[in-house]
C-alpha cells in the first residue's frame, strides 16, 4: 500500500510540474507574439507615414508637371495599401 501512496504522489506531483511548464509556456508564447505584432504594427505605421510622405511629394510634382498622372495614382495606392496594412 505505502508503495501505490507513493506512486500516487509521483504521478501527482509530475502532473503538477508538466502543468506548470505548460503554463510557462503558453506565457512566453504569447508575450513572443505581443512583441512580435508590436513590432509588426511599429513597422506598418512607419510604412504608412512613408507612403503619405512619398504620395505629398508625388502630387507636388504631378502639380508642376514633373510626374504623370500614372506616378500620381500609382502613389496613391501605395499610401492606400499601407493605410489598409496598419489599420
Amino acid at each position: 500500500m505505502k508503495k501505490s501512496a507513493l506512486e500516487d504522489f509521483l504521478a501527482t506531483e509530475q502532473a503538477r510540474n508538466i502543468a506548470k511548464i505548460s503554463l510557462i509556456s503558453e506565457v512566453v508564447n504569447a508575450y513572443s507574439q505581443l512583441i512580435l505584432d508590436s513590432e509588426v504594427l511599429k513597422i506598418a505605421a512607419e510604412n504608412a507615414a512613408a507612403q503619405s510622405e512619398r504620395y505629398k511629394f508625388s502630387e507636388v510634382r504631378y502639380k508642376n508637371g514633373i510626374d504623370s498622372q500614372s506616378d500620381l495614382l500609382n502613389a496613391q495606392a501605395l499610401t492606400e495599401a499601407a493605410a489598409t496594412a496598419y489599420e
